[in-house]
């Protein structure tokens, strides 16, 4: 509440953390679905478990990953529509810096983001244990905080800076957004199986 307050409610000669906590780190896990394994994942080290199993069961590797991948495809569209739709309707400020379709143009540049990080999760979910993934999920929250308190001591809006670049390079912004996050996907995919295909399970 505390980061859509800021948003709903910082004037445009202010300067706020809150927008840009949100712009930062909420798209960064729009392609995790919060189940019940995420949320036993240290006590119980479910994905290790899992994917000792499919290494018993005749299923390739590049299946394993390739279904994470489309997992992920799923959860960040739902999670992008709900999001970034309730964000539209409910933030003066964004709606008043933007129309409808630099909006659009806007949420996807940051779907790009979400799919660099989320390429990063997938690497550590299935390739590491459950306390290697959460230390690595911590250690990425910590760089991403200090991103943008550094921005804020600097005086330097991420959310404005982009909002500025989507007015002015339309949709080519988004475009290469979009591109790097499926050249982060398809390298990722590649070392993810061959992680996978060394890894020793126990």
């Amino acid at each position: 509440m505390l980061i859509l307050g800021g948003l709903l409610h910082v004037e445009e000669d202010q300067w706020s953390i809150a927008p840009d906590l949100l712009i930062v780190i909420f798209p960064s896990v729009l392609g995790i679905s919060f189940t019940k394994d995420y949320l036993n994942y240290i006590k119980n080290d479910t994905f290790t478990k899992r994917m000792a199993l499919y290494r018993t069961m005749p299923i390739r590797i590049e299946e394993v990953v390739l279904a994470r991948f489309l997992n992920i495809i799923i959860c960040t569209i739902y999670n992008t529509l709900t999001l970034f739709t309730v964000l539209y309707f409910l933030t003066e400020r964004m709606n008043g810096a933007l129309t409808l379709i630099p909006y659009i143009g806007f949420t996807i540049t940051l779907v790009g983001y979400s799919m660099i990080m989320s390429a990063c999760y997938v690497y550590y979910e299935l390739g590491y244990s459950g306390k290697r993934y959460l230390m690595t999920n911590f250690v990425m929250t910590i760089l991403l905080l200090i991103v943008v308190i550094v921005a804020g001591v600097l005086n330097w809006s991420i959310t404005q800076h982009l909002i500025q670049g989507q007015v002015q390079y339309g949709p080519l912004l988004p475009a290469v957004s979009i591109l790097i996050g499926c050249l982060t996907w398809y390298a990722g995919y590649h070392i993810t199986i061959r992680h996978l295909y060394r890894r020793e399970f126990r």
